[in-house]
């Protein structure tokens, strides 16, 4: 049962009831079985208290609180005269508790305010009962907090909740559908369930994140879950972004399925690039161990891990997965302007006797017997002539987009810049290396684009 002392302190507001709890801080408060609609008890507000350890509310029974009215008005949550408001209403805004909160089996017969509430480890809201809005805008829970078998009979509100660790919504089959549900910006810590639930109207978890893949099994009605802009990552493990787990790789899987459900084109591909990751690491851990009896066996396993890590690296680092047009232009000026110096570098300027090219053949011929003046302290003898530089353009266009150029051009320019001795090997590297980058992030541009079209 509550303690009396518990009630009557309350009635008097948040300073009275804070300036208690400092003085005893480890003393859990008790409002277990309290009807909140009765009379003396109907005006209570919570807003502001600090509730400590353990709070229990558990198989309370609370009226409306006319939120919207005080939103409307301007009004201080915090105020005294917030109770006016109040008919038996759960007014928690601001609250805070410590571990163990126990809302267990409570009755809200009105709309449940425990905007920007924070809650400890372990807060517990199992089997309560919300006949009205649910509102947790901007609460902050601990690790193990649990809905699990709640009813929502109209909307739950939790736009930019964050959950540190892990939750669940998971039902049963005898809990009733939950109309609405609003998660949009919230921020999932650590593994959340939202198992056997069914979605009647939308469930919205529009740029939401999630630490960890969610549990949606036995969801119903997984075409109203909208995973717009939503985010999903792996970071459940010791490194971020690697999972060795079957059963985590079938949540993805099942979430890649809802995404398509809903033609929610931008989350299946997110998911399907988690898809990718978590085949990563199951590969490595089945490489890692297959038995040493088959080597070739073991050795393309590694083979195959390691190619599959590979490719899921240079797709984050050009092009975010598919999500940026905007980093795979950026490499491709990295690439083609590191290719431009490369090619400078590697060619010989014209006063050298490679500079046939620029200067002619007889002029060429002609520098081998003749001695030339030499140059003034203001010209350098290492400079380009206007000639050669365009054949260095040249030359790197014809690798920037290769056919732009014809052969002969192509020729005369490899002659200006490089002799007759042809192309150094660094060269030749450079612009196999240069073609290949260019092609592989023209896709991978052209497939952000389809990505973004899509998307919109």
């Amino acid at each position: 049962m509550a303690n009396p002392t518990h009630i009557e302190l309350s009635r008097h507001g948040h300073h009275p009831w804070n300036t208690w709890r400092r003085r005893n801080p480890d003393l859990p408060a008790d409002f277990a079985n309290t009807d909140f609609r009765a009379p003396g008890l109907s005006k209570i507000s919570f807003a502001g208290f600090d509730l400590g350890p353990k709070a229990d509310f558990s198989h309370c029974v609370f009226g409306g609180a006319d939120h919207r009215a005080v939103a409307a008005q301007d009004i201080n949550p915090y105020a005294a005269d917030i109770a006016r408001y109040l008919e038996g209403g759960a007014w928690f805004y601001g609250a805070r508790f410590g571990p163990g909160a126990s809302f267990v089996h409570c009755t809200f017969e009105g709309a449940a305010l425990f905007q920007r509430a924070v809650f400890g480890r372990d807060a517990n809201f199992e089997n309560a009962v919300f006949r009205n809005e649910a509102n947790f805008v901007a609460a902050e829970f601990g690790d193990g907090a649990r809905f699990a078998g709640a009813t929502f009979a109209t909307l739950l509100q939790c736009e930019r909740v964050r959950f540190a660790r892990d939750v669940t919504f998971a039902a049963d089959p005898e809990t009733p559908p939950m109309p609405r549900a609003d998660f949009r910006h919230a921020r999932f810590g650590g593994a959340a369930s939202f198992a056997g639930r069914i979605f009647e109207e939308r469930a919205d978890f529009a740029y939401a994140g999630f630490d960890r893949p969610p549990d949606f099994a036995g969801a119903v009605r997984r075409d109203r879950i909208d995973f717009q802009g939503t985010r999903f990552r792996l970071r459940g493990g010791l490194i971020p972004g690697w999972t060795s787990s079957l059963e985590t790789l079938a949540t993805i899987r099942a979430l890649r399925g809802i995404a398509q459900d809903a033609k929610n084109d931008a989350a299946a591909r997110d998911l399907l690039v988690l898809e990718r990751r978590a085949e990563r690491g199951i590969a490595w851990k089945n490489a890692h161990e297959a038995v040493w009896a088959e080597p070739l066996r073991k050795f393309g396993l590694f083979g195959r891990a390691l190619t599959s890590t590979l490719l899921l690296f240079f797709y984050g680092v050009l092009s975010d997965h598919g999500r940026s047009a905007t980093r795979p232009l950026i490499w491709l000026a990295l690439v083609n302007a590191a290719a431009w110096f490369a090619y400078r570098a590697y060619a010989k300027p014209s006063t050298t006797v490679v500079g046939r090219a620029a200067r002619g053949t007889w002029g060429w011929m002609k520098s081998l017997f003749v001695s030339t003046p030499s140059p003034s302290g203001t010209t350098s003898s290492a400079s380009f002539s206007a000639e050669q530089q365009r054949s260095l353009f040249e030359f790197w266009w014809s690798s920037t987009v290769p056919g732009s150029v014809t052969r002969a051009t192509y020729d005369k320019a490899v002659l200006a810049l490089y002799g007759s001795e042809g192309l150094p090997p660094a060269v030749f590297i450079a612009q196999f290396g240069q073609a290949a980058l260019n092609l592989l992030l023209v896709l991978l541009l052209a497939f952000a684009i389809r990505n973004h079209v899509r998307a919109g």
